[in-house]
């Protein structure tokens, strides 16, 4: 019996099979192509490309965590049966999973993928909770006609880097405060006024109270990084409450697990045999937030708003003076309404006062929050998603 046998050296073979998984591919993708356009025939819908929109309003968010920002404004413009997309970095961003007949989500890959998409984009309008456009690798596509930026967060522009807003055409605020700083922003660096909108905090709408708890414990929920009294005062804080009877709950930024991963360390080791201290697992962050008996955060984080308008729970709020170059701070003349806020509702700690902190929190006990009126600090409390919509469809239908 005669074998006939073939040798494929190894370059010709490695070639062999580039070309045939290129071909897969190739066909994979053309398959894929066939079938959204005729998913699209079917739905009475036409096909484009993600980043070939004319006429369309498009929403782009860097991943699931501000799905709470986006979600009340879709929900509105679903329920109006107007069209809009929504693209995001994040493959398990709850909004590719909702269920809007009108709102076409597309994940469009990470950063850096997304602004590949952003950049070449040709829509009517892009609306983004994503700052500094036409600064770094976020670019205005001249085929835009107009770009928005909705505020995902109640705080004042204080801790924005730099140009945070200058390129953006229209900005959804969400208080006085921020519009009063932008135009001061906008009179220093000599621009053309942007359009603002009295918008207000979205994700108030969605958020739910929970009180299952009997709130026993202080929740410490700092920021990440250099903005952050963490790595700084952390261990000293901790310290000081545990030293007066004080139960405590701590829940890192996800952040700080990659970036305070060294303090978090010390932290561990020195308190987590200590059956008054606890990390704080729970997923949902409104849990946390509204079974706490009182909340210490940084005072630029957004928390201080949420806790005292939403959850009506008293906050001690971190100033530690940190430093304002490269942060929109460094140019304006007022300080953060968030101090205003805290007179009503909280207390302020620094250097100076740090080893008091156990008296305020028992202090903090007693405060009745009740009469604070939120729309002193937002526009449209529990309302926003709603105003937000039609503000859109506005802007959308002025530049059509």
């Amino acid at each position: 019996m005669k074998y006939t046998f073939f040798y494929i050296d190894p370059g010709t073979g490695s070639l062999l099979i580039s070309l045939i998984g290129g071909a897969a591919m190739t066909f994979a993708y053309s398959l894929r192509k066939l079938l959204k356009q005729l998913y699209s025939i079917v739905a009475g819908r036409r096909y484009t490309s993600h980043s070939n929109l004319p006429g369309e309003i498009v929403f782009y968010s860097e991943g699931g965590k501000y799905w709470n920002v986006f979600n009340p404004v879709l929900k509105e413009l679903n329920r109006l049966n107007r069209v809009a997309f929504y693209f995001t970095s994040d493959k398990n961003d709850p909004g590719l999973f909702s269920n809007y007949d009108a709102i076409t989500s597309v994940y469009i890959g990470n950063m850096t993928q997304a602004f590949h998409v952003l950049n070449n984009m040709r829509c009517n309008l892009l609306v983004s909770t994503t700052p500094q456009l036409n600064i770094l690798s976020w670019k205005r596509s001249k085929s835009v006609k107009h770009y928005s930026y909705i505020m995902h967060s109640p705080i004042d522009i204080h801790s924005y880097k730099y140009f945070a807003f200058d390129y953006f055409d229209s900005i959804l605020c969400s208080s006085q405060q921020q519009m009063r700083d932008i135009r001061e922003l906008e009179n220093i660096r000599s621009m053309n006024n942007r359009i603002l909108y009295n918008t207000g905090c979205t994700y108030y709408d969605e958020s739910v109270a929970v009180n299952s708890g009997s709130r026993e414990h202080v929740l410490i929920a700092p920021t990440w990084g250099e903005r952050s009294f963490l790595p700084s005062h952390g261990v000293k804080i901790i310290h000081t409450l545990l030293s007066n009877n004080i139960k405590i709950k701590l829940r890192p930024h996800p952040q700080s697990w990659i970036s305070d991963k060294e303090t978090l360390a010390i932290v561990s080791n020195k308190f987590l045999d200590n059956p008054m201290f606890e990390f704080d697992n729970e997923k949902d962050v409104i849990k946390s937030l509204a079974n706490s008996r009182a909340v210490i955060c940084d005072i630029n984080s957004g928390l201080v708003f949420d806790n005292i308008l939403y959850h009506k729970r008293p906050v001690v709020a971190f100033d530690f003076g940190w430093k304002s170059i490269g942060y929109e701070s460094y140019y304006l003349s007022k300080e953060t309404s968030t101090k205003e806020l805290l007179d009503k509702g909280g207390a302020i700690i620094n250097e100076d006062n740090l080893s008091s902190i156990g008296e305020i929190i028992k202090d903090l006990d007693g405060f009745t929050l009740e009469d604070i009126n939120p729309n002193e600090f937002v526009f449209n409390f529990q309302n926003a998603g709603n105003v937000a919509a039609q503000q859109i469809l506005d802007i959308s239908d002025k530049i059509s």
